[in-house]
């Protein structure tokens, strides 16, 4: 559904970005909106959207005022949890190929960007919250900051799908540990939220292939 005559509607936003929200409203300013129905449902604006995942957890967030319609007096981006999903703005650093091993002490590795919307989405749905070390960063005025890590990078060394079940949300610190193999991944241990799945084929890879330890008895 759309609550505005822009070219973008809230459902073609919804679809284009792979939110999956049962409920997608759109205003391009970000400031007012008729209320969410049905959840998990979206707020777009014209550079991003913020998912809820349960009417408490729209009803509880501070940032809303509540009324006959929805207001946002300084608009859905300033909210914490608001992924910007503009074309052209790099928000993490993606997953790298299995470095080869040197003996420098100093290295120089260039890192692809590459952000795709089922990224955010799992970056969303956890708030940011790493899932192997349960870190949450927060920026300068409360933005919080996460990294999606492919866990079978996409690489062609390594060629692993861009599907949820293939990506978990990390910091910046784990992320940097898994692509160079310096941890195994214990589906065990975890931080694990309803609606998201991850392929033990994918897990069985990184372990294999990527950890370090690998076959090294450690």
């Amino acid at each position: 559904m759309s609550d505005t005559h822009s070219k973008h509607t809230g459902r073609s936003l919804n679809d284009s970005w792979g939110v999956k929200a049962r409920h997608a409203l759109y205003r391009e300013n970000g400031t007012w909106y008729h209320h969410l129905t049905r959840f998990p449902g979206a707020l777009f604006d014209a550079n991003g959207y913020l998912l809820f995942q349960t009417e408490d957890e729209y009803r509880r967030c501070k940032y809303l005022q509540l009324g006959k319609q929805l207001s946002v007096p300084k608009g859905i981006s300033s909210i914490p949890g608001y992924i910007q999903v503009t074309a052209g703005v790099a928000q993490q650093a993606s997953d790298v190929d299995e470095p080869e091993a040197t003996s420098r002490v100093l290295c120089t590795v260039n890192r692809i960007i590459r952000d795709t919307a089922l990224s955010h989405k799992v970056k969303n749905l956890y708030r940011c919250q790493c899932q192997i070390c349960r870190v949450v960063l927060q920026l300068h005025g409360g933005q919080l900051y996460a990294e999606a890590h492919h866990i079978k990078p996409l690489g062609s060394k390594h060629n692993g799908p861009d599907v949820e079940e293939n990506i978990i949300c990390v910091c910046p610190n784990c992320h940097a540990q898994l692509d160079f193999g310096g941890i195994e991944i214990d589906k065990r241990s975890l931080l694990m939220i309803s609606g998201h799945t991850i392929a033990d084929e994918y897990i069985d890879y990184h372990n294999s292939r990527i950890y370090k330890g690998a076959g090294r008895g450690v």
